[in-house]
């Protein structure tokens, strides 16, 4: 279901950036001294003040100020900018300032007056003669436009600032999470590995490169979950994923699934009542295709009882918001709210959005149609629905603490009645039934020495069309090796397929990444095939 996106963690989701430490910025004026306070956790690593009309603070991690432009409107005439970029902060003024700079405990207090003289000639000869000062001022203004989204022309500033400063490793560190953010995974890799050439102890870059390398890697993952309701249903799930390469452009992947569980009393398709105890199974083959522009369209033949199904999914990754449209016809299908068929099957059309507010908070909504089948028979069961999940990270530094909400619906349209002659009765072969789930979630995260995650949650739902209660849980993803991550969860609660009742889970699994990067795996077999 939609709500597992806040309430487990997504078990094949690649490892992002570390969260920017938020830097939060307060202005008072002081008869002609502006007191400007920047609170974060993060350490002021450099202060730059050698052109005289601007301060460059720079901070040893990455940094989130997004509201400290919004400061301009309160600031005195001669207070010319006020931005940031990756682990920055740029104040401007129009004529030549003096500063007092005290750093505090959590932050740094910055009062800036006019000086009391004119900038002299010598001074303002000098000024366009410091290169490095420009380029780093020109630097910052690109990382602010990427920042607020405004990419075309963050790139093309960097690009001008590469032909400048060609031996800069900042440059390209800054071009490549442009283009990471536009989904050009492949340029950006380039562009970090050519930043450490320039710079190879940076500890920031590497990690990174090392991160964006590892999500595209080849790769091989599986998961056990056993859901043991409380009514004694137990159900134990085996998940296996595969992922690897084709050629620079074609990824292909690999989706298994087999449950086992016990109903009793499970309505078939001819309408008989009878005892279940055994295996449910799915599979799903992907090819998918991506575009230089980072666009993709992926194809899917899915497979299991209902028989063989198809899938399109064209995946608009390089504009923001990233958006997508699926079509689905007879993919494998068999949970549905207080029970489970055998042998079904479901055609969807399903559009997702995604993205986010003030960049900090992300936004995801979907909407779909679907249709459900049982074999031969087809439309027996129609519904519209949708979910949509918010996030709002409280603290972004660790531990990192988040609260979030999910709406997670399904109404039924249409559903079909048959005959059972056995019992002389009639019946629904789908037991499509109305959900409308809202859950609300309190998670905190903490991280040690980089290898070792753990995560616990605390939340409560409740369905309008069912009933309500709360929920717990606790997770770990910890990095063994280089290549080998293990993760873990377990819960306790309400259902959020099925909430009149509540169900412990717990899960079990691993990712193991086979090859260096994405050219050494299946794509490298290939190519040595055609020598």
């Amino acid at each position: 279901m939609a709500a597992a996106i806040i309430v487990t963690s997504a078990f094949l989701r690649g490892t992002a950036l570390a969260a920017p430490l938020p830097v939060v910025g307060e202005l008072s004026i002081d008869g002609d001294q502006a007191r400007i306070t920047l609170s974060t956790d993060a350490l002021v690593t450099e202060i730059d003040t050698r052109n005289p009309r601007e301060l460059l603070l720079r901070f040893a991690d990455a940094i989130d100020a997004t509201r400290l432009p919004e400061l301009q409107q309160d600031a005195p005439d001669w207070l010319a900018e006020l931005s940031y970029g990756y682990d920055a902060v740029l104040i401007v003024a129009t004529s030549k300032v003096e500063h007092d700079i005290e750093l505090l405990d959590n932050g740094v207090l910055i009062r800036m007056s006019l000086a009391s003289t004119a900038i002299s000639e010598s001074d303002s000869a000098q000024e366009p003669a410091d290169f490095q000062t420009a380029l780093q001022t020109d630097l910052l203004r690109a990382t602010y436009k990427a920042r607020t989204r405004e990419y075309d022309d963050a790139e093309l500033m960097l690009v001008e600032l590469a032909e400048r400063a060609p031996d800069n490793p900042q440059i390209y560190s800054t071009l490549a999470d442009v283009d990471r953010q536009r989904g050009r995974w492949r340029a950006a890799l380039s562009e970090y590995q050519r930043a450490l050439i320039l710079r190879p102890l940076d500890e920031t870059l590497r990690r990174a490169e090392q991160e964006l390398r590892d999500i595209h890697r080849p790769r091989i993952a599986g998961e056990l979950i056993n859901n043991s309701p409380e009514d004694g249903e137990r159900r134990i799930t085996a998940i296996f994923d595969w992922q690897d390469y084709l050629t620079d452009n074609i990824k292909t992947g690999l989706h298994y699934e087999v449950a086992k569980s016990g109903v009793d009393g499970l309505r078939r398709r001819s309408g008989a009542l009878a005892d279940f105890d055994g295996f449910r199974h799915r599979a799903a083959l992907n090819v998918q295709y991506d575009w230089p522009e980072a666009d993709s369209v992926q194809g899917t033949l899915f497979a299991g009882g209902s028989g063989p199904g198809l899938g399109l999914r064209y995946n608009f990754v390089g504009v923001e918001p990233e958006r997508s449209i699926a079509v689905t016809y007879h993919e494998p299908s068999w949970d549905f709210v207080e029970s489970f068929v055998q042998d079904g099957s479901r055609d969807q059309i399903l559009g997702s959005y995604l993205t986010s507010f003030r960049r900090e908070i992300p936004i995801s909504f979907q909407a779909f149609l679907r249709r459900y089948n049982l074999r031969e028979n087809d439309g027996l069961a129609t519904s519209v629905g949708g979910n949509f999940t918010v996030a709002y990270p409280i603290n972004q530094s660790f531990p990192q603490w988040e609260v979030g909400y999910v709406y997670d619906s399904e109404y039924r349209l249409t559903r079909t009645r048959r005959f059972d002659p056995v019992n002389n009765d009639e019946f629904f072969p789908i037991p499509l039934e109305h959900r409308e789930l809202h859950f609300v979630q309190a998670t905190v995260r903490h991280e040690w020495d980089e290898w070792l995650q753990a995560r616990a949650t605390l939340g409560y739902g409740k369905d309008r069309y069912g009933e309500a209660g709360p929920s717990a849980g606790a997770g770990f993803i910890a990095d063994v090796t280089q290549d080998l991550q293990l993760r873990g969860d377990v819960s306790f609660g309400v259902d959020l397929t099925d909430t009149d009742r509540s169900v412990i889970t717990a899960s079990l699994g691993f990712v193991y990444r086979y090859a260096e990067d994405h050219n050494s795996g299946l794509k490298r077999l290939i190519d040595n095939l055609k020598r």
